[in-house]
């Protein structure tokens, strides 16, 4: 019943509106987590792979699907059924900007704001994140930042994902993590 349902949907949507559908599937990947944690990894594992095979693969009526996740599951063979799979990374460098603020953008986000005077506490905060060999910031934080007009910054990133697995993860893993925080001399924020 489930097997055909995107191949569905798209073909009703195809014929409504005489073109071809593009497809967004955003964080696919959930689903598996919450089995892998939950103990039903098997049996989602299958569904996933069903549900994306036939809505995917020769669908007439599809221009394009694009996945967005972040777990690595080539491993569980779930795009196996498919063809012209490519991955993304945020690790790409012609990619590296495309995953959150660049420091222009947040600049001119404090100038918008008024706030450009903690372009500082902004930077000691919320960026950080090197993808692609360009330094990133979280936008998630810097948006919550600056809607809430508070003067200290909060750690507006606890709470928006779940690390359950990542113990487990990381003991599977067979590449060493190195784990490196630094703290920042007047604040003791994570940078």
């Amino acid at each position: 019943m489930y097997g055909r349902a995107l191949l569905d949907l798209s073909s009703h949507l195809h014929r409504l509106h005489g073109e071809r559908v593009v497809m967004l599937i955003d964080e696919y990947d959930e689903p598996i987590h919450a089995g892998y944690l939950h103990g039903y990894a098997p049996r989602i594992l299958d569904f996933v792979r069903t549900f994306l095979t036939e809505g995917l693969k020769g669908n007439p009526h599809l221009h394009r699907a694009v996945l967005t996740g972040i777990l690595r599951v080539a491993r569980e063979s779930i795009f196996s059924g498919l063809n012209n799979v490519v991955v993304y990374s945020l690790l790409r460098s012609n990619f590296g900007t495309c995953f959150g603020f660049t420091e222009p953008e947040v600049e001119a986000l404090l100038d918008k704001a008024g706030r450009r005077s903690l372009l500082e506490v902004i930077r000691a905060w919320y960026n950080g994140y090197d993808f692609g060999g360009a330094v990133i910031y979280n936008p998630w934080s810097n948006f919550s930042f600056l809607e809430g007009r508070d003067a200290d910054p909060l750690p507006f990133w606890l709470g928006t994902s779940s690390t359950a697995s990542s113990p487990a993860c990381w003991r599977r893993s067979s590449r060493a993590i190195t784990y490196a925080r630094t703290e920042s001399p007047d604040r003791g924020a994570p940078t």
